[in-house]
């Protein structure tokens, strides 16, 4: 029984990772999920990639540059988070990720739980009560501003104020609009323009923010404060849809601070009337067709072809990210390599240096003077050997003829020729001894000196000096003579 592999139907990995990422991508476009952070890094283009974790799983997550510099604090390892994107497929590593869009601390759940127990607490102390709220003055003569003098809030104010025909006076009353002191310090502009009847009307408020950003407002001491002052409040806390305990306590509650600065200078209670109506037919309206363009435009996001650009150009951000890693780390590489091939070509450099030379030179001239030294006195050794050989020879000999000439026998013309023969011998010897101590003292450096010559170094590194072009003016140098050391300075140099 055989069996066989079709080959006329498959997919190859790049076909399948594309039907995943067309089915996948647009069924999970809009995800909120909250966890712990961990792996977090941050890549020098501003790009943040991290793992999103619970107790049994773990997803990776990237928030691109556009997106991260929105953010109030950078995130980091640990942090619980609420993340909201979409999912993504990563088609080179065939992983899926979530894209951020947004990311908030998982810390929120306390400030809300404040916030609804301060409102009912007021709601209680009928501090909401509309029978108690008082009406704002048709014709304010000074409007005071409770707010921070470095936002945009007091210029929007300003700006706003200017535009009406009706002459005014406008008071600022610095304070902090966020931090720990800053409800504090609200609290007490408050009473202070309360105590010494600084205003007409009073506008309190600050720009936009998060729920953090805001709290200021909904603290129990600003809504005493608010709820005790005898000037009319106008409420102006951050955009249309924040809203505040002091929204609720004020006697007016302004969608922004612009809008506040238009509330208290209405020339006539029948504008109010007709701004009003209109303002709610222009919401009702601008509402309808934020609904409508927003249906058209979610559905425009989800297809393909229209994509967030994050999205489509989240794998080749990706890809430049992971190649300046590789980059980088060619780059130490290609530094250590040289790093090791400059110390081998400054060891070689040592090596070819002037000074380097005369050592070795100076080296190998003491070592030849020892081995000619040690040569020439094993040559004396032989020569007095056999000069002393053929001394006892001749003695030997001269006894012979001794010898023979008191036998009768005839010997001085024979000692006569054995004596110059002896004598020549001798006088050869010397001669050559002669000519080797000579040659000696021709090679010895001291005697060049003696001779007239002198070395030249420099006075800075030591080294010889062997051509003008090795000199400069100002040069300071040193002779070497035969008795001594002399220095100079250069003062001219002349070339052949």
């Amino acid at each position: 029984m055989s069996s066989s592999i079709s080959t006329t139907s498959f997919l190859t990995v790049t076909e399948l990772t594309r039907a995943i990422k067309k089915n996948l991508e647009p069924t999970f476009s809009n995800v909120t999920l909250k966890g712990e952070i961990t792996n977090l890094k941050q890549q020098a283009s501003g790009h943040i990639y991290f793992q999103l974790k619970d107790e049994n799983a773990q997803i990776s997550a990237v928030l691109f540059k556009g997106n991260a510099i929105k953010l109030s604090q950078v995130p980091k390892s640990g942090d619980n988070v609420i993340v909201k994107g979409e999912l993504s497929i990563y088609a080179p590593r065939g992983s899926y990720q979530i894209i951020v869009r947004s990311l908030q601390q998982d810390g929120l759940g306390k400030y809300l739980m404040k916030l609804h127990e301060l409102k009912l607490l007021c709601q209680k102390k009928g501090w909401f009560d509309e029978k108690r709220k008082k009406k704002l003055p048709l014709y304010p003569q000074t409007i005071g501003v409770v707010t921070s003098p470095t936002g945009s809030v007091i210029q929007d104010i300003i700006h706003v104020l200017k535009r009406r025909s009706a002459p005014f006076t406008l008071l600022l009353y610095p304070v902090a609009v966020q931090g720990e002191l800053a409800a504090k310090e609200i609290a007490t502009a408050i009473d202070e323009m309360n105590r010494y009847n600084l205003c007409d009307c009073m506008i309190v408020g600050r720009g936009g923010g998060s729920l953090e950003d805001l709290f200021p407002f909904n603290e129990e001491i600003v809504a005493q404060a608010i709820f005790s002052s005898k000037i009319p409040i106008v409420s102006a806390v951050g955009h249309e849809t924040d809203f505040s305990i002091a929204d609720y306590v004020a006697d007016v509650r302004a969608p922004t601070p612009s809008a506040g600065a238009e509330i208290v200078c209405i020339e006539k209670t029948a504008q109010l009337s007709f701004l009003n109506e209109i303002r709610k037919k222009s919401s009702m309206v601008v509402l309808q067709k934020i609904k409508l363009y927003q249906s058209i435009l979610d559905r425009s996001t989800k297809h393909p072809l229209m994509s967030d650009a994050d999205t489509l150009l989240s794998p080749y951000m990706q890809k430049i990210d992971e190649a300046k890693m590789v980059i980088n780390h060619r780059a130490q590489s290609l530094t250590r390599e040289n790093s090791l091939k400059l110390s081998t070509l400054k060891k070689r450099l040592h090596d070819l240096s002037p000074i380097a030379k005369c050592a070795y030179h100076r080296e190998k001239q003491a070592s030849f003077l020892q081995s000619s030294k040690r040569q020439i006195q094993e040559k004396l050794s032989q020569e007095k050997s056999s000069f002393e050989k053929i001394s006892n020879m001749l003695q030997d000999r001269v006894q012979y003829y001794l010898q023979e000439k008191r036998a009768g026998f005839d010997t001085s013309k024979l000692y006569q020729n054995l004596q110059n023969r002896y004598l020549s011998l001798v006088l050869h010897k010397k001669q050559k001894l002669a000519q080797i101590q000579k040659h000696l003292e021709s090679i010895d450096p001291k005697n060049l000196l003696q001779k007239g010559y002198s070395i030249i170094t420099s006075k800075q590194s030591g080294e010889a000096i062997k051509s003008a072009h090795d000199l400069s003016v100002g040069t300071e140098i040193s002779f070497l003579l035969v008795d001594g050391k002399a220095d100079a300075r250069i003062e001219t140099i002349r070339e052949n």
